[in-house]
């Protein structure tokens, strides 16, 4: 895959715009008009942003918050035209850098199925039995523990 310039920030009044599509099905579509009513709410929100042509492209977003001694990440996303190129990969480490830097103990998740080898190659273990959701599919709740 070629080299991709991409820098990770917080999410902006402006970034009104996010849409992309992960290809993961059924959920698979990111907007981001919710994402600022998120970090309203305390979440804290992520974006991977790549310049085309001097306009900037949100192609990746992550929201997490802190929760007990951890934080609870709520959503990781790539947009498909970009995946593999190390991007949610860069959105985890970003995560782990923030839990660290204010002293907590875990990052913990909801994993679809098919997405826990991403997150098993980060360090991530798998803390639950699958669990079923008629409207999601299957899921496990996965942890890494840090200190």
């Amino acid at each position: 895959m070629k080299n991709l310039n991409f820098i990770i920030r917080d999410i902006e009044e402006k970034d009104t715009n996010i849409q992309f599509d992960t290809g993961f099905k059924p959920f698979g579509i990111v907007k981001g008009y919710g994402y600022l009513k998120y970090k309203k709410q305390g979440w804290s929100v992520r974006v991977a942003v790549v310049k085309i042509n001097k306009t900037e492209k949100i192609i990746g977003i992550s929201t997490f918050k802190i929760e007990n001694r951890g934080v609870s990440l709520r959503r990781l996303g790539v947009d498909k035209n970009y995946q593999d190129r190390g991007i949610g990969t860069k959105l985890v480490f970003e995560i782990k850098r923030f839990v660290e830097k204010e002293g907590l103990k875990y990052i913990k998740l909801l994993a679809h199925v098919g997405s826990i080898e991403f997150y098993s190659d980060l360090g991530f273990s798998i803390a639950s039995p699958v669990k079923e959701s008629t409207k999601w599919g299957y899921f496990v709740e996965m942890k890494l523990e840090l200190f």
